[in-house]
């Protein structure tokens, strides 16, 4: 969505993840849809994504594409060892936007006045309420040139192939043109990977969480009730008996429990188109983790 408000779970999701006992998931892959919001909150979602990499010894990510990667969402994507995307899927938008009505002059026909105090000199450039000066016009255009910067260098730092000053120009290339710019790394669907990895002899499972039943819902703090991942780890089969697998799976569940009781203009990275006992944890959502098999 626009503010990314699931990179608070994600953090969660990401530390249980990090700290799952044993050695650990050697890959973890992300099924990413999105065209992308706000610049602080997709900005935190990608740094959460970073830290798989930035692990000693590094969890690798992959990045699936099946629709949509643009702009934040894209901000995301390029922090993967490796993306891919379906044949059609958009991806990119590389660029920056900021927007806002103006009601000026509507205003001013009411005979209604704006009133507004500030002190520093651009605490307030272009608002809805008073028509912007051509120099509150070019603070902006400089506010947002600023972001455009540092969104295109995150991407260059992470995807060095890609030529940026080809790909940074706001533009959504699809499947193979974005194969061709280096902008993902293979053209496959998110299921056809997940079954070759299947079929390599890794151990994939999926860890969803479902909405909780009313009556457990109520016993979350307020938001946890939709807490979602939507993360699947891939361990080669041989490195850990299924049973331990699962005993680890329990556990990363339980950390990922809720822990305690119960005007301006932003710049968008957008596409222009109380503890629960472990138990009632378990019976809450033990059978959202299954192994993935083949069929």
């Amino acid at each position: 969505d626009l503010v990314a408000s699931k990179s608070k779970d994600l953090s969660r999701e990401i530390s249980a993840i990090l700290s799952a006992p044993g050695p650990g998931p050697e890959e973890v892959v992300m099924l990413l849809n999105s065209p992308g919001g706000s610049v602080t909150g997709y900005g935190l979602a990608a740094a959460q994504l970073l830290r798989l990499r930035q692990r000693d010894p590094p969890v690798r990510l992959t990045v699936c594409v099946d629709e949509l990667a643009a702009s934040g969402g894209y901000l995301m994507a390029c922090c993967a060892d490796k993306i891919l995307c379906s044949p059609f899927a958009a991806v990119g938008s590389i660029g920056v936007i900021a927007q806002i009505p103006n009601a000026a002059k509507r205003l001013e026909r009411e005979g209604l006045d704006f009133i507004q105090t500030t002190a520093g000199k651009w605490k307030r450039t272009v608002t809805p309420f008073k028509v912007p000066s051509k120099e509150d016009l070019a603070k902006q255009k400089e506010d947002i040139g600023a972001v455009y910067k540092a969104f295109a260098s995150f991407v260059k730092d992470n995807r060095p192939g890609v030529e940026i000053e080809e790909v940074a120009t706001g533009e959504v290339w699809y499947g193979a043109d974005a194969l061709t710019r280096k902008l993902v790394d293979e053209l496959k669907t998110s299921a056809q990977y997940l079954l070759e990895r299947i079929d390599s002899g890794a151990e994939v499972f999926s860890v969803r969480f479902k909405q909780p039943s009313e009556t457990r819902a109520g016993l979350l703090p307020a938001g946890a009730s939709s807490a979602l991942l939507e993360a699947l780890l891939a361990r080669q089969s041989g490195q850990q008996q299924s049973a331990g697998v699962m005993g680890g799976l329990q556990d990363l569940i339980q950390r990922l429990a809720p822990q305690g009781l119960g005007g301006r203009t932003s710049p968008m990275l957008r596409a222009p188109s109380e503890q629960l006992a472990p138990q009632m944890l378990a019976e809450g959502f033990g059978e959202e983790v299954e192994r993935m098999d083949p069929g």
